[in-house]
């Protein structure tokens, strides 16, 4: 029979695998809701860890060119005129890569060079977020707000990542432990039903990274939704920065004449009003009924308040 140590450990398992159900939860909703994952230039993409979830556009790329033209000017001198152009490149592309070292931190590939003989190609992406709270009006879309972010093309196996998951809710509902209460057992039964529509779905390619997940298309309708700022110009996120501080004015300006009009007339300030209001006999003897002279003196004690700064604009 196990201790009750052993029981606890049993315990906090069981809650461990839990937690980890909330993001293969999201996953899998995400792909009951269709799972595109071949990305070209123009997609819309969202990703599958719910903490870090994001929506992402796959824009075009291209890279700087320098060009030069030589020519005679009127006077008869040689002129070399400098330019750069844009050329496109694909999106996604091929890079030449090599692992990173084993004793490294962040086991990922890095971008190899030319003449290294242990490089290998690895097809990746490069998305930038969008910024959902602003607006680029002359365009009619969702302005972006990151530097193009790389994902690396690697093969999605589920069954590798939550196979030891499912083996862990079968064995529950197979022979019910004596700690399993009817809560867990019922959590272990929804669980394990997930877990086997996913490891059920054939290994596949995707666009990945280990904070974010695999990059799944979307369609997106380009609508704004951000505040008005008030007859302000528009200038994106900073509306919804504008419309909650007229918020915030209009509600602290309620509240100083509720305030106001609950002060006791007469030449006394407000704190002392508060305090009169506070020390009435019958407050202090209902105290000293409830917590005695110790506990009523504590009601009245100094408490350390934080004090946020405010920024003042320029």
């Amino acid at each position: 029979m196990p201790t009750l140590n052993t029981t606890a450990d049993l315990i906090k398992t069981f809650n461990g695998i839990a937690t980890e159900m909330l993001d293969i939860q999201h996953l899998h909703k995400t792909i009951q809701e269709g799972m595109e994952t071949d990305i070209q230039v123009g997609d819309f993409v969202i990703t599958t860890q719910e903490y870090d979830s994001s929506i992402f556009v796959c824009d075009p790329l291209f890279k700087e060119k320098a060009r030069q033209e030589t020519y005679t000017n009127a006077a008869g001198n040689r002129v070399v005129r400098h330019w750069t152009e844009k050329e496109p490149m694909p999106n996604p592309y091929m890079e030449r890569v090599v692992d990173t070292p084993k004793e490294a931190r962040m086991k990922m590939t890095v971008k190899a060079d030319k003449n290294n003989l242990d490089a290998h190609d690895e097809r990746r992406i490069k998305v930038r977020k969008l910024n959902l709270l602003g607006w680029d009006a002359d365009k009619g879309e969702y302005p972006r707000q990151s530097i193009p972010i790389i994902f690396r093309q690697r093969m999605v196996d589920f069954r590798q990542q939550h196979g030891y998951n499912l083996e862990y809710y079968e064995r529950i509902l197979a022979d019910r432990p004596a700690y399993v209460n009817d809560k867990m057992f019922e959590q272990a039964q929804q669980s394990a039903a997930i877990l086997r529509r996913l490891v059920g779905i054939q290994p596949f390619l995707a666009y990945a990274d280990d904070k974010y997940g695999f990059l799944v298309k979307r369609r997106l309708a380009m609508t704004r939704i951000v505040l008005s700022g008030g007859g302000r110009p528009d200038n994106g996120a900073s509306d919804v920065v504008h419309a909650a501080e007229d918020q915030v004015k209009a509600t602290v300006s309620q509240m100083m004449a509720g305030a106001e009009a609950r002060v006791v007339a007469g030449d006394i300030s407000f704190r002392e009003s508060i305090v009169k209001e506070a020390m009435k006999p019958e407050r202090v003897e209902a105290l000293v009924e409830k917590h005695g002279i110790d506990g009523m003196a504590t009601q009245f004690e100094a408490v350390a308040v934080a004090v946020v700064p405010v920024v003042k604009k320029k």
